[in-house]
């Protein structure tokens, strides 16, 4: 079956836009990085969340099961990755009181954006237009987390793609062409594991918007 694959995808790269340096530049028109907008803790020290700010560093799991348009089943194809996990205060608009309704902000992608099943999951992010000062929030993602053992679950409820402000992105290849693009992760993609203050065992899966792979991704890491 993966020589299947492998007839049916060309080996052959391209380069991509980097879904972090995306984000950064977004929100350097507002003044700040992304990681810093991320890990900038501030709040009450009576948030229970507040010690899993910060940056955990590990590896990512990558699997992608290719399917043709028809729906037939191609192959499977198992990647690894070094990945970043960062945890800071939910976000919000820097001049509104709007924001993410989550209990911490979480982002966590592969360190190489470039390649065959690198990947982005953003929790949400705010955005200012450049041209007129205006901000937009999205809250792509609606999750749940359990103090006391640190769970954590939830779904991707908004793909940004209506605002063309997508950034839970998986990279797959072309069937026809074997170039290696973005694809945004579909809705209702699930988001499960736990997070503690200083490890993080996070699993994504889901489906590429356009329907031709699924995905489970399992990032392991550490402060």
């Amino acid at each position: 079956m993966a020589e299947m694959l492998e007839g049916r995808i060309k080996k052959t790269t391209m380069k991509t836009s980097a879904f972090i340096l995306t984000v950064a530049f977004l929100l350097s028109l507002g003044g700040c990085t992304a990681e810093e907008d991320i890990l900038d803790n501030g709040g009450s020290n009576s948030d229970p969340a507040k010690c899993l700010h910060g940056t955990y560093l590990g590896t990512a799991q990558v699997k992608l099961r290719y399917f043709d348009p028809f729906g037939v089943y191609l192959g499977e194809k198992n990647l690894q990755f070094q990945a970043k996990v960062l945890a800071g205060k939910p976000s919000q608009l820097k001049t509104a009181p709007v924001g993410e309704d989550n209990p911490f902000n979480l982002n966590f992608f592969s360190v190489n954006q470039s390649a065959e099943g690198a990947f982005n999951m953003m929790s949400g992010l705010g955005f200012t237009d450049p041209k007129d000062g205006r901000e937009l929030f999205l809250q792509y993602w609606d999750f749940d987390w359990n103090k006391t053992n640190g769970s954590v679950s939830g779904k991707l409820t908004d793909t940004g793609n209506a605002q063309a402000l997508t950034l839970n992105l998986i990279n797959i290849q072309d069937l026809f062409t074997g170039f290696v693009f973005q694809n945004t992760m579909k809705l209702q993609t699930t988001l499960t594991g736990t997070i503690t203050c200083d490890k993080a065992s996070l699993k994504l899966k889901g489906q590429s918007k356009n329907e031709i792979v699924t995905f489970e991704i399992i990032v392991e890491a550490s402060k």
